[in-house]
């Protein structure tokens, strides 16, 4: 069935809790089902967009190659000055451009290797993060670091038998013991 607009219930028995979990269950499996429907109508626009998409972006891409062709062909003529590598014409422009440098490296392992060995530490860049594992382990010495606090939070899940689909949602934070900091 369609659901219109919840509103919160709170049982008064376990018996009335076991009906709940159920229609929770329920509405799960309403749910998926409007994603699938919604998923096939996506994949529907999207399939009988798709020969136009492909039309427009194939006569784009032919229009750039002719425009290309001619543009190089022609290139001497076309721009008087190769400061100013841009034709200025009444429906736009066109013209040829360096794009940004960008660095290309065909072996990342190799090249760090090499830059170690020729001394180029400076084009070695090292990203120090926190190991957050490592305070877990250690945990009274971590605490007492000013900035540090180990936090856990207690959820409350429901998981319907009908979907296995787990819902959580985070109550409270337990409070961690006051430390010493050392700063």
């Amino acid at each position: 069935g369609m659901l219109m607009r919840s509103k919160i219930f709170v049982p008064s028995s376990l018996g009335v809790d076991n009906n709940l979990i159920r229609q929770m269950g329920s509405y799960q499996l309403e749910l998926a089902h409007e994603e699938v429907e919604l998923n096939k109508k996506i994949k529907k626009a999207m399939d009988e967009a798709a020969p136009a998409i492909s039309r427009y972006k194939k006569a784009i891409n032919d229009i750039l190659t002719g425009l290309m062709i001619y543009a190089e062909k022609y290139r001497r003529e076309i721009i008087a000055d190769e400061k100013c590598k841009t034709i200025k014409l009444f429906n736009g422009k066109m013209g040829w451009h360096l794009n940004p440098p960008s660095v290309d490296i065909r072996s990342n392992q190799k090249v760090l290797k090499r830059l170690k060995e020729l001394g180029f530490t400076d084009f070695i860049r090292i990203k120090e993060s926190i190991n957050k594992k490592a305070i877990l382990e250690r945990r009274i010495e971590a605490e007492a670091v000013e900035g540090i606090k180990i936090v856990q939070k207690e959820e409350f899940f429901v998981k319907p038998k009908k979907t296995s689909i787990q819902i959580s949602r985070i109550l409270k934070l337990k409070k961690a013991k006051k430390r010493k900091k050392i700063e």
